[in-house]
């Protein structure tokens, strides 16, 4: 059995309110880990039918709507995620985005005290306001931009497969 730090003065009420808040915060950071991967499944499929068609002359008009597609998505993943990233000194070169700012607030709210504090909690407002902002950007880009890609793709009829001319 564990028993509790005897210096940390929390209550049992306080130590489950931290851990559900802590719960929410991890949530919400699988969230935008989930839309972004989702998101990126996408881009991938249009990358590939960029790749595949950008040769015929015929589909030159949906290659461009794919590549308008592929940038607002790349927008849209540049404000919750620092993909350029690439070691602990490039923190400095590059800014953190909304993803870190929800792991801050987790390692802030995970003390050896559990009352979670005021500020925390507004912090945490904050953030999902923000999320949701990103989310309703998310829908309208899956809604119209995603949704225009997909009706150019059948209005030109492309074939599943398609093979290079030589």
């Amino acid at each position: 059995d564990l028993i509790p730090d005897p210096r940390a003065k929390g209550t049992p009420a306080e130590w489950t309110a931290q851990q559900q808040f802590l719960d929410q915060v991890e949530a919400s950071i699988a969230d935008i880990h989930n839309a972004i991967n989702a998101m990126r499944k996408v881009k991938k499929q249009v990358e590939a039918y960029n790749e595949m068609l950008k040769a015929h002359d015929s589909y030159k008009e949906l290659v461009e709507t794919g590549k308008s597609l592929i940038k607002k998505m790349e927008v849209w993943e540049s404000n919750l995620i620092e993909t350029r990233q690439k070691n602990f000194q490039d923190v400095i070169n590059w800014p953190s985005k909304l993803n870190a700012e929800y792991f801050q607030l987790l390692g802030v709210a995970d003390a050896s005290e559990p009352a979670v504090t005021q500020g925390a909690r507004d912090r945490y407002n904050d953030l999902q306001k923000l999320w949701g902002q990103y989310k309703s950007d998310l829908d309208n880009l899956v809604s119209k931009d995603v949704a225009a890609f997909n009706a150019k793709f059948k209005e030109m009829n492309v074939p599943a497969l398609v093979v290079e001319k030589k």
